[in-house]
């Protein structure tokens, strides 16, 4: 089985000018399974530090090696590639059901519109930086909106045009007071994705782990249209 993921290896690298770590190629094949699971570790990392190129070569690793148990191994490499690369089209996401409102903030003297924070969903963004059922947002990092706007659409394309990992500075009217809340955004899939996956209720890894899949699936056929 050694011999089988080294001459693999000898074929990936006769194709390209990548020196993919022969001994964790070769350890795949391991009859130690965990020296087959640190291989598989220490190949994803020089995968994601190739970028593209690392995906097309285990790409080419998971359909020619001879061992059924490293094209396996390498299938999953690509899948964790293969999604990284779909994660960086992610959105901002804060993890919120809201509705709009009217709304008047204190020491102003006309009312505007604000986003009411109807409830939080557990474990979001939106809960781990403080946001609470009742808040109202007014403002996105400073910038809030005219009074009779339909702001709900405005604020949902704000918070979705930043990158995950961003933090943001929501002010929030709570219990009568206006104050600052930063919170750090996570990531959900593009918005079209999350049309075409979203249930009647919404189950965001569902929507997110199909999301997923559906790339790699389009990410597969078009390898197997070059040939």
């Amino acid at each position: 089985m050694v011999v089988a993921a080294a001459c693999c290896a000898t074929v990936v690298a006769a194709e390209t000018e990548a020196s993919i770590p022969p001994a964790a190629l070769a350890q795949l094949a391991s009859d130690r399974f965990r020296e087959r699971e640190a291989a598989q570790r220490t190949l994803l990392h020089w995968g994601r530090s190739r970028g593209d190129e690392g995906s097309e070569i285990f790409y080419a690793l998971s359909t020619s090696a001879g061992d059924p148990e490293v094209r396996e191994r390498c299938m999953e490499i690509l899948r964790e590639l293969v999604n990284g690369e779909y994660a960086k089209t992610f959105e901002g996401f804060l993890g919120i059901n809201l509705r709009e409102m009217a709304v008047q903030v204190p020491g102003e003297k006309f009312g505007r519109s604000g986003i009411a924070v109807v409830a939080v969903y557990h474990d979001t963004p939106a809960e781990r930086g403080g946001i609470l059922p009742g808040d109202i947002v007014v403002a996105v990092d400073g910038k809030s909106w005219e009074r009779n706007q339909q702001i709900l659409p405005l604020f949902q394309a704000k918070i979705r045009s930043f990158a995950p990992g961003t933090e943001v500075s929501l002010r929030v009217i709570r219990a009568g007071k206006v104050v600052e809340v930063a919170v750090t955004l996570g990531g959900m899939v593009p918005h079209d994705d999350l049309d075409r996956f979203a249930g009647p209720w919404l189950d965001l890894e569902g929507v997110e782990r199909a999301a997923k899949e559906a790339y790699l699936r389009k990410w597969l056929s078009a390898r197997k249209l070059r040939k």
